[in-house]
């Protein structure tokens, strides 16, 4: 892993360094994230090669690390804590909790359930605390859903195989079309 040592002018690597190994281990993929976002019009339009080609001989030159890093920083405060966090709690902790009647996705889960999670999920105590969202699409089962949710949220419940049927489809393409739904 070369941690952009080669996209990068080496007077500039000091500064990406020193503020990738200050923050949480996953900001370096936020900063790698800006520079897809930044340049995505020119990977877009490239083949394979040609995308090579300006990784290594153009792009160098068009990466402003001060514009970079403070949008990368501020992605990164701006997902939930639960999303971005590396702390677990341990099975003896989680035993302490599941034992007063919480969930997992309530204080947060053991390394052990995180490995078997396909996706990171949000604690629900976060998202109560969020403000001004358009639509909150849950996916829990509607036991969880009924126990617990926010009040802007509508329920999508997976099946068994984590698929969404036809009915729920078409529901996200209407809200896609009507400018409700950001995917």
């Amino acid at each position: 892993l070369s941690l952009f040592a080669y996209i990068l002018p080496l007077n500039d690597l000091p500064k990406l360094w020193d503020c990738i190994l200050t923050q949480p281990p996953n900001f370096v993929f936020f900063v790698a994230t800006q520079l897809v976002v930044k340049f995505r019009d020119k990977f877009l339009r490239y083949d394979f090669d040609q995308c090579l080609g300006f990784i290594k001989n153009v792009m160098p030159s068009q990466i402003d690390l001060d514009e970079c890093l403070p949008t990368a920083q501020q992605h990164l405060e701006s997902q939930p804590f639960s999303i971005t966090a590396t702390d677990y709690i341990t099975e003896e902790e989680a035993r302490t909790v599941r034992t007063q009647g919480s969930r997992p996705w309530d204080f947060g889960m053991t390394i052990g359930e995180a490995e078997v999670l396909p996706v990171p999920f949000v604690m629900v105590h976060e998202v109560l605390d969020l403000e001004d969202l358009p639509i909150l699409l849950d996916t829990r089962k509607n036991a969880d859903y009924e126990h617990e949710h926010h009040e802007q949220a509508v329920l999508l419940a997976l099946n068994r195989k984590n698929e969404l049927d036809d009915n729920q489809v078409q529901y996200l393409s209407h809200l896609k079309n009507a400018d409700k739904l950001k995917v």
